[in-house]
Order: structure tokens, then sequence, then C-alpha cells
């Protein structure tokens, strides 16, 4: 029976301050998830279908091939290495790629994103090429297209040549390190001709985007110092996207934060871009992988929250409600107590006017306990008789 893989192996989730790597075969083509991560240095040296890297802070990540998608998501301050079918940026900023990019690098609502050629090696890296049979020469890693362009500021740029920089990751067990196959232009220092287009070589942005930056070192002679210049110069006034372009465009937005990553189904191919789901292979071993849908975690926060309005808001109105009941209950009870009072009040009073007033006298003074010197026996006589009548 075969056993069902521990979706626990095929992520990286809640880590802080930490050096993290998954070694040759250990994801073994199926799909990976990197998540709420800060300050960590993440190795992925083997082959994926999907990799989603989401709401991480200040790390640097490099992956092995991937023959899917590959989105980074709600991300800040990261170094991201990857080789993939699709390369998706949503919601970051502040993110450096060295990518390979067998379709135009896709863009929405992000910032400063630097891109460069792909840079990560380490051992059984050629194999894991071959088993994901993407083009190599169809490297598209600088024919971005930005879905929410700044027409003040671009939202991304090149990474100047003299900031490229190998990266390769030794592990014993697996043999030495070997120099990945992805061609690296010639101004980076190494050998490929093939010129880098700056800017998606989609029809509808020919006049914005497109530009060709010939590092070609035979045929041209562009050599490394003109290439730098040429790509200073590129951040300020190469490929203006104006508004046309993005009108033009609205019908292949997507919104990339609600991707499944488990949805291996792709639409009809066209001629435009279309960032969609291509992984080859999905995760179909396990029967719910948890994969994030930060977009679906903010909806329900946003919903509770406006359940929690609602039902302080019913609070109050029933508090006001109680409030003023009691407060006329309140007021009933004390005005019908002030008539009782002026009830008892007038009664009292007509009490008073009929009663006998040499009553009230005989009450106020003991006549017959009086025992004084002088004679008072006629006075006694006066007043019995007086308030008998």
């Amino acid at each position: 029976m075969k056993t069902k893989p521990n979706r626990a192996d095929y992520m990286f989730k809640n880590r802080k301050g930490e050096i993290l790597i998954k070694n040759p075969g250990q994801i073994n083509g199926l799909d990976f998830v990197v998540m709420y991560c800060e300050d960590c240095t993440i190795y992925i040296c083997d082959i994926t279908a999907q990799v989603f890297l989401d709401a991480s802070k200040n790390c640097k990540v490099y992956f092995g091939p991937t023959t899917g998608s590959l989105f980074i998501r709600q991300c800040e301050d990261v170094e991201v290495s990857c080789a993939a079918g699709q390369f998706r940026v949503s919601n970051s900023k502040n993110i450096k790629c060295n990518v390979y990019a067998q379709s135009d690098p896709a863009l929405e609502k992000s910032s400063n994103i630097i891109l460069g050629p792909y840079n990560f090696s380490y051992p059984q890296i050629q194999e894991h090429f071959e088993r994901a049979q993407l083009n190599l020469p169809e490297d598209k890693w600088s024919q971005v297209f930005d879905f929410t362009p700044n027409f003040n500021q671009r939202n991304w740029s090149i990474q100047l040549p003299e900031d490229y920089q190998l990266v390769s990751k030794e592990i014993d067990e697996f043999g030495e390190v070997q120099q990945h196959p992805v061609p690296i232009p010639v101004a980076y220092g190494g050998s490929s001709t093939k010129q880098v287009i700056i800017g998606s070589l989609d029809a509808a942005n020919q006049e914005q985007g497109g530009q060709g930056l010939d590092f070609i070192m035979g045929k041209d002679r562009v050599d490394k110092i003109q290439a730098q210049q040429f790509v200073e110069s590129e951040q300020s006034d190469l490929i203006s996207q104006k508004a046309v372009y993005a009108q033009s465009h609205s019908d292949s937005v997507r919104n990339f934060e609600q991707f499944d990553a488990l949805d291996s189904t792709s639409p009809p191919q066209t001629n435009n871009p279309v960032y969609t789901n291509t992984a080859s292979k999905t995760y179909q071993d396990i029967d719910s992988f948890e994969q994030p849908k930060l977009n679906e975690q903010q909806k329900v926060v946003r919903e509770k929250e406006v359940q929690e309005m609602k039902d302080k808001q019913e609070r109050r109105l029933k508090a006001q409600q109680f409030l003023q009941q009691f407060n006329n209950e309140l007021l009933q009870r004390v005005t019908l107590k002030k008539q009782q009072n002026r009830i008892i009040q007038n009664g009292q009073t007509k009490q008073e006017i009929n009663k006998n007033p040499w009553q009230t006298i005989l009450q106020n003074i003991k006549i017959k306990d009086y025992q004084g010197d002088k004679e008072i026996s006629s006075m006694q006589r006066a007043l019995l008789a007086r308030a008998q009548q």
C-alpha cells in the first residue's frame, strides 16, 4: 500500500531566523509552499510542480526548476532565485528576482521589483532541469508584463550586470555542485548571445515595450560596460507604459491571489499572454493539501469585522431601548408615587379640617395627670364638654 505523503513535509511555515533546506528527492516533483517566514535563508534543491511563496519578509529563497507556476504574494524585502514555466508576483514590494521564465513574468499591484537572469546551482540540478522539460533557449526573464503599471514611476527594473552573482549550495552526500543549464547573457558573465528583450513582446505593446538590448559580444561588440550603461538609461526612459496599453489588456487581467495551488486546469492557448496554472504534475496523493489562500482569509477577517460591528450596533441599540424603557417605567413609578402622596396628603388635610380642634387640644395636654397647686377642675370639665360636642 502506497504511503500517503505528510503535507507538513512539503512546506516551510511560520519559521523565523533559520536556514532551511530540501535535498534532492525530498519533494520529487510535487507542490511546495513557503509562507509566514521571516529572516530565513531557504534552499529548495529539488524539482517542484508549483511553488507558492506567501506573506514572507526579509528572506532569501532559492528554488530548483518548477514545471508549472511560481507565485510570490504579499511578500516584502525578499530575494528569490527560481526557474518556472510561469512566474507571477502580486501585492509585493522590494523583491529581487533572478529568474528563468518560459512565459512573460507577470506583475500585479507590486513595486520595486528587480529582475535578472537565473543564478542558482546545486548537486543534481541538471537532472532536475531535464525532468522539468523547460524550454531553456526561450528564457523571457526580462519580458515583463505589468497588469497594474505606474505611469509616474515603473514598478519594475532590470538588474544591473555588476549586481549579478551566482549562488550555489553544496550538499556533500549528493556529490558536486552542478552548474545550472540556463543560458546566461554575455553581459552578465555568460556565453549566451541571445538578444535580451526589455518588456513584453505582446503585439499591443510593440511601441512601448519589447525593446532590445543587444548583449552580443561578437556581432555588435556590446561589452559589459556598454550593457551596464544601457540598463541604467533603461531605468529612466525605456518602456513608457501608457494608459491605452493597460486598457488594451483589461480582458487579460487576472487576480493572482485567487489561484488554487492544486488546480492543474489550463485554458486554451491564445496569442496574448495568458497567465494561468499549467503545472504538469499536481499533488494528487494528498486529499486536502493546505494551500495558502490569503485572499479568502482576508475575506473571512473582513466578514468577521463587519459581523462584529453589526453585533455591537445591535447590542448598543438593545441597551438604548432597555435604558429608555427603564427611564419610562421609573418616571411612571415616580409619577404614581407623587399622585399617591397627594391623595394621602389631601386626605389627611380633610381629616384635620373635619376634626374637633378641642380633641387635638386634649391630645396635646395631660389634663388628668395635672399635679399642680392650682384648681383646674372647672377647666377640665369645660374642655371635656367641648371635645364631646
